[in-house]
């Protein structure tokens, strides 16, 4: 289903997804950060 909706528009699933990516990678690079890896 998401390969089938390109769309990147908000709301989308396809930017839904990648606004889950983001906030994971950013809060990954946090606790990176605070624990000196």
């Amino acid at each position: 289903y998401l390969l089938r909706n390109p769309s990147r528009e908000p709301g989308s699933p396809k930017a839904l997804m990648w606004d889950d990516i983001r906030e994971v990678r950013r809060k990954y690079d946090e606790l990176k950060t605070q624990h000196g890896l």
